[in-house]
């Protein structure tokens, strides 16, 4: 088992991806099959049809980032399913409809030394997994940030808020939380601390909710905060400007929602004529009242509206992505371009899914890119793959940060993985005062982590960012450290070989020497360590190579690895 860890390391170290067979893993409510041709290995997991179907894959790696590859089957249409890291949901998988086996990339996850656990969990179902695929990685480069904002001439603490993001981004994370007394009230009991940023929402100015008597006070809650020292965010919950369903369960204040009105965003894009335009206006307008408020208040907003468009359970994302990004440009535009609205910085909220650049307005009409993440309750995953594709997707052009959540993810794993949002602001209620989603626990360690900026740290914030760079800088040395330890034991690597006919034909597998090589030792391995053929003490050279004959075993992923006088070398082995 010693050999088979050293051997694991090595792999990482060299860069070699690793392979490992589905059939292999823990199987929960699965099974496996060989009815699906073009399988690798012995065949493959299938069975994912109720919830808590799963398949859980040990592998043993060196500490750090990687690429995660799922070679799957969905004969059924696209699915979409859990990626679970060692027990905590790391994201979601796209498996596009595909009837043969096929490999898709589902993003960069962070490995700690030894053995890790990757789970594919049903969330969709209906699905077949052939194997798992790593290979060594770095993170998307997240600094290549605009230097300044979409609106020409913002107010100067605007423009100052966004450059405060930008020196702090990737250096520690914000804290934040939507609600009022309830919520703060609560952290501080737990903690000790309050959150830095603070969630209002403007539901209640959507004028079809004002016709029904709503009132609100958001607006100048949100100015005593920012005389606080806080920042401000604000979402809009935007309900319909008519055509509320409102029967029982679609009730009048439920509006924003999809299910809950028929009002049809293309009927306002097709024709500015329409009834339908002009109460988009009559919106934006009662809307721009309560941030010119703010403005005058000289508060910068962080401005995020028409959120989660891509899921279209909101009606503003409900005709497609088309209509929402006309609606962007045109709220865009009434309040920047009309009303003379300078104080907004714009968040659009992204996915980390291969759909998601398909909704996006355009870099001229977003500051800075949001993802809204709840994970199941006391899931603390730092949600890596999701930020690491959106940085991805999006350049590195754009500020990217956790502009909702339930559970706070994990800010000591934050670090550890650098998954660098900008900043969190966990939902209102239940999500940080019934103790489940957050834990009492973790509620107090986020708050007091050297990670997490609060409110009475803004001015601290040099001295924060210095020490955390130490601690990096001093845990990076460290692995490195430990990296050469693992290299001098095993040898350095040399370019000495060639491998060939990989995949292997006609059941055979050369090796050869670029010069007169002796190799001390020869050995096949399967994917799980055990030794399949060995040839020891052998000359080899371009005209008198190595051969192994792979005949008596089965289609799949095989290690060889080659010991000479002066190196290690290890090649990943096809047999198809």
């Amino acid at each position: 088992m010693r050999l088979l860890i050293i051997l694991f390391l090595f792999i990482n170290v060299s860069g070699v991806a690793q392979i490992v067979e589905a059939e292999t893993g823990t199987l929960t409510g699965t099974s496996v099959s060989t009815q699906r041709a073009g399988y690798l290995g012995t065949g493959f997991v299938t069975g994912f049809d109720a919830d808590g179907d799963k398949v859980t894959i040990t592998v043993n790696v060196k500490a750090g980032v990687y690429n995660l590859f799922v070679r799957y089957a969905s004969p059924s249409g696209d699915k979409y399913n859990f990626v679970y890291v060692n027990g905590e949901n790391a994201g979601s998988a796209a498996f596009l409809l595909s009837t043969s086996f096929k490999e898709t990339k589902v993003g960069k996850v962070y490995l700690n030394a030894g053995n890790n656990t990757i789970a594919i969990v049903k969330d969709w179902g209906y699905f077949d997994v052939d194997n798992i695929r790593l290979e060594a990685s770095v993170l998307s480069d997240f600094h290549p940030i605009a230097s300044g904002l979409v609106t020409a001439s913002p107010t100067q603490k605007t423009d100052s808020l966004y450059k405060f993001l930008s020196k702090v981004y990737g250096k520690v994370i914000l804290s934040g939380q939507y609600g009022g007394a309830t919520e703060f009230n609560k952290i501080r009991a737990l903690s000790g601390k309050t959150p830095v940023m603070r969630g209002f929402d403007l539901i209640e100015y959507s004028p079809s909710r004002v016709q029904h008597g709503s009132t609100s006070t958001e607006t100048e809650k949100a100015i005593d905060w920012s005389k606080q020292r806080g920042i401000v965010t604000f979402c809009w919950h935007w309900n319909a400007p008519k055509d509320l369903i409102d029967q029982p369960g679609k009730e009048w204040w439920r509006g924003f929602y999809t299910d809950a009105t028929t009002f049809d965003v293309t009927k306002a894009m097709n024709n500015q004529s329409s009834e339908e335009y002009t109460l988009i206006l009559r919106d934006i307008d009662a809307i721009a009242v309560q941030l010119k408020k703010l403005k005058d208040a000289n508060v910068p907003v962080l401005w995020r509206p028409l959120h989660e468009a891509e899921g279209k359970w909101f009606w503003w994302g409900a005709k497609g992505p088309e209509a929402c990004k006309w609606l962007w440009k045109l709220v865009f535009d009434r309040l920047v371009k009309y009303h003379q609205i300078n104080n907004l910085i714009w968040v659009w909220t992204s996915t980390g899914t291969s759909s998601a650049v398909d909704w996006y307005p355009g870099d001229q009409y977003v500051d800075i890119i949001g993802a809204d993440i709840y994970l199941p309750d006391g899931n603390y995953s730092s949600s890596l793959i999701t930020f690491d594709n959106i940085v991805s997707m999006y350049g590195g052009k754009k500020i990217v940060t956790l502009s909702e959540n339930g559970p706070i993810p994990d800010p000591e794993r934050l670090f550890i993985e650098r998954a660098a949002w900008s900043w969190f602001c966990t939902w209102s209620g239940d999500f940080i005062t019934d103790g489940k989603k957050n834990s009492i626990d973790h509620v107090n360690k986020v708050y007091n982590h050297e990670y997490v900026v609060t409110l009475d740290e803004i001015d601290q914030i040099d001295a924060i960012i210095e020490s955390l760079e130490q601690r990096r800088k001093e845990e990076d040395e460290e692995e490195e450290e430990e990296e050469e330890e693992v290299i001098q034991a095993i040898g350095e690597t040399k370019d000495s070989f060639a491998i060939y006919q990989n995949p292997v034909i006609n059941n055979k597998l050369i090796v050869s020497g670029n010069d007169i090589e002796f190799i001390r030792q020869a050995v096949v391995y399967n994917i799980q360590g055990k030794i399949l053929a060995t040839k020891k003490n052998i000359h080899t050279t371009k005209n008198d190579p190595l051969e192994f004959d792979l005949q008596e075993l089965a289609s799949g992923i095989y290690l060889l690895k080659i010991i000479t006088p002066d190196s290690v070398r290890i090649f990943r082995i096809i047999k198809p």
